[in-house]
């Protein structure tokens, strides 16, 4: 019988938790019996922050939270104080602050009997078995071509350190306390197939005992649906204090927390911050809840477990960057087909096209050029299965706009819905050059009969004298100069790589007309321009604009204004225009990344509005 053992990370349980799943890892591919330590060190558990306060008798059992027949189930195991070569040796094996830290002593390195591994897995390593690999290559005889014979292990290690365990065929294998790293990229099984196997039983053994699930239901019964955000300050203020300047104090995550969640919706915080007051702020415009809200009666291990699964089970989430606990609640909610988006957070907000993408198989080789993938990267391929050369069982593809609903809100893109600016000097003389030369005739759109608004144009243009508009018509060589000017302008705006969809104009709408309010096409009208061109009557026609909050602004254009703005926000011309005419000029984007699969979902998202109190209602704001 030969054994790996280990003593695990020394930090917090999602650390820990990650420290498990390469042991186990390594235990599966070196066909050794794994040596499971009989209780765990966690930061904030065992004593304080600092680790000179804290000793062996400070411990934990970690299964108290995860299901150990399951772990046995999966992988060979034996416990610590059930090991034959450790009878009568265990004060031996023991320092103060490890059941292991003694194995070289009583179990001398380089023998025959132990071998040491003493650096860390998140180094630039790779652990791999089973067989020795090479980059060897043959020369097809029809092709005259070489290939790889083990392509995918080329793939796998890149430029990476390697190091053969089954080189080590002492009777124990031992790692003190340096395991920390991503299992599925530390640990190499094998082809797809075999990576998807350990993934399969590392993600089965980790998964919280079914308790904590049923205490969800109390949660759920009390919110109904909801969000939840973890916020991480406690140790972060000294230890990563350049990465909560937006979670600083309240008004500034207020103004975040907005870019993510609907003040609509019951929202669960998880926090270490200890002060409940810091969320005054918040309490005054969400509908807030914490641990404390619930009548669970659980140990303080289990208290973490509990809030994981309460985070994990939300219609949306977004946590702390770079917090693992946070990431751990990112890898449960993957492994359900949830919204899971770990490389953004509360206190980090990212550009979408500077992202990795969600969907590369192998990550490991897309890390801008760089020869490792670190810790507080996507866990993704934790969740996902190799299959054909891509990952599937993915989820949506709208993962950077957590604050959606394909039932009732559209996806939110940006933190200011609206902006309005002055039109480009280059593209603002050629406009009016065009202006001056334009006829305009009707744009024989189709009128019908709406339910409410009598008759429209377009969907949603009630003209309450005369049903009809009128445009003149746009050169395409301006229009194509249009959009190399203005779509920079709305990526830059919006954080959003955009392809163009439709634009057209000038529109000139007649005395009488109302715009009813509506959500644009989210086909083609998901980020728009609104050019103004002229008018003439006595006042000016505002703009209704609603924001992803549904608060109510008015926008009032003159000459060179244009907005940039979320058409898929409600807008309209509620009051009857009163003059000649109202001239515009339109141009609509959507994200480049979205597919058709994603915008199937928001088929059902309700467009048109009669009025701001049917919009208010439906939305359940007063």
């Amino acid at each position: 019988m030969r054994y790996v053992s280990f003593s695990p990370y020394f930090s917090g349980l999602s650390n820990v938790i990650m420290s498990y799943e390469i042991f186990l890892s390594i235990s599966y591919i070196t066909m050794r019996k794994a040596i499971l330590p009989p209780d765990v060190w966690l930061l904030f558990h065992s004593q304080d922050y600092n680790i000179h306060d804290w000793k062996k008798d400070d411990y934990v059992d970690i299964w108290e939270i995860f299901d150990k027949e399951v772990v046995t189930k999966e992988f060979n195991c034996i416990d610590f104080y059930d090991v034959p070569e450790f009878q009568g040796k265990f004060k031996e094996l023991e320092t103060e602050r490890s059941y292991t830290g003694n194995m070289g002593k009583v179990f001398p390195d380089d023998s025959a009997c132990l071998q040491s591994v003493q650096r860390t897995f998140s180094a630039d390593h790779l652990i791999f078995s089973n067989k020795e690999y090479f980059d060897r290559t043959w020369r097809c005889p029809n092709c005259n071509i070489n290939h790889s014979l083990d392509a995918d292990f080329t793939d796998f290690s890149q430029d990476r350190k390697i190091t053969n365990l089954n080189h080590y065929k002492n009777k124990f294998l031992h790692f003190e306390n340096n395991l920390f790293g991503h299992y599925w990229y530390d640990i190499y099984p094998g082809n797809a197939e075999e990576r998807n196997k350990l993934k399969n039983k590392i993600n089965k053994c980790f998964r919280y005992k079914s308790k904590f699930y049923q205490l969800q239901d109390r949660v759920h019964e009390k919110l109904g649906k909801y969000n939840s955000v973890h916020i991480r300050r406690n140790d972060f203020t000294f230890v990563h204090p350049n990465k909560l300047e937006s979670i600083s104090n309240s008004d500034k995550l207020l103004e975040t927390l907005y870019a993510f969640f609907s003040v609509s919706t019951p929202l669960y915080i998880a926090t270490d911050e200890k002060d409940k007051s810091f969320f005054d702020g918040i309490r005054k415009k969400y509908d807030i809840y914490f641990y404390d809200d619930f009548s669970f009666d659980l140990s303080k291990l289990e208290k973490d477990a509990m809030e994981q699964v309460i985070c994990s089970q939300s219609e949306n989430f977004v946590g702390t960057y770079p917090s693992t606990y946070t990431k751990r609640i990112n890898v449960m909610r993957g492994l359900e087909g949830r919204q899971a988006t770990d490389d953004i957070g509360i206190n980090l907000i990212i550009n979408p096209k500077d992202r990795i993408s969600q969907d590369i198989v192998n990550p490991w080789k897309e890390k801008n050029n760089s020869k490792r993938w670190g810790w507080d990267e996507s866990s993704h391929p934790q969740w996902k299965l190799e299959k054909d050369d891509k990952y599937v069982n993915s989820f949506s593809k709208n993962t950077f706009y957590p604050n959606s609903s394909p039932t009732c809100h559209p996806p939110v893109l940006s933190k200011e819905p609206f902006k309005k600016i002055k039109i480009p000097d280059e593209l603002y003389f050629d406009l009016y050059d065009e202006y001056s030369k334009m006829n305009f005739v009707s744009s024989g759109q189709e009128i019908t009969d709406h339910s409410e608004w009598g008759k429209v144009v377009g969907g949603v243009s009630n003209i309450k004298k005369d049903p009809h508009l009128m445009r003149g018509g746009i050169s395409e060589e301006f229009m194509n100069k249009a959009y190399n000017i203005l779509t920079p302008i709305m990526e830059e705006w919006s954080g959003v790589e955009l392809k163009k969809s439709w634009g057209y104009g000038v529109r000139s709408y007649p005395d009488g007309s109302v715009l009813g309010l509506h959500r644009d096409r989210i086909q083609t009208h998901v980020l728009s321009c609104i050019i103004f061109v002229d008018k003439k009557c006595p006042e000016n026609w505002p703009l209704d604009f609603y924001d992803h909050d549904y608060n109510h602004h008015q926008v009032l254009f003159d000459e060179g204004d244009m907005l940039l703005y979320e058409s898929l926000c409600v807008h309209g011309r509620s009051t009857p225009f009163v003059g000649e005419y109202y001239r515009n000029m339109y141009l609509h984007w959507r994200p480049s990344i979205w597919d058709d699969e994603l915008l199937a979902q928001y088929k059902d998202v309700r467009v048109t509005f009669k009025d701001e109190s049917e919009l208010l209602k439906y939305y359940e704001k007063t």
